[in-house]
């Protein structure tokens, strides 16, 4: 990746550049800042935290001295899904468990709030959102209507 005047950036930098957007979408959802990930270092409590090597970029979970989870790409967009996949998830979880709905299961207002959330940050991420969950979501009880509801 590189700067202005195409001088290399350091992984610093570009940690700088990824925090400073993933601060800007969380603040469009409203995202708790301890849902958010760390940067270069880990907490080593199942909290994802972002690392940078070269042009790549990887998201990062560490539980108790074992990693779990290593997804890595060169693609900005790509690591932005990621995180606030798992960013909206936890989010939607919590809003489930406080918003019950009569004759619902619990993945239904949990599911809902994820589309929610995820159209409030991008319209394509929403798309890609109801394509993994696929078969999941009429299994929670959502119709077509709500799925296609923006």
């Amino acid at each position: 990746m590189t700067g202005l005047g195409g001088t290399p950036q350091t992984a610093g930098e570009i940690l700088d550049g990824i925090k400073h957007q993933v601060d800007r979408l969380a603040r469009a959802i409203d995202a708790p800042e301890q849902s958010l990930p760390t940067y270069a270092r880990s907490e080593d409590m199942a909290r994802p935290h972002i690392e940078v090597a070269g042009k790549h970029m990887s998201w990062v979970v560490v539980e108790r001295g074992k990693e779990w989870e290593r997804r890595t790409t060169d693609d900005l967009d790509e690591l932005l899904y990621w995180i606030f996949k798992s960013v909206i998830s936890e989010m939607s979880s919590r809003f489930a468990a406080k918003h019950p709905v009569e004759g619902k299961e619990f993945r239904y207002p949990m599911f809902k709030k994820e589309l929610e959330l995820m159209e409030a940050l991008s319209p394509a991420w929403r798309s890609r959102l109801i394509a993994e969950l696929g078969h999941l979501l009429p299994e929670a009880g959502l119709s077509e209507h709500d799925v296609a509801e923006s």
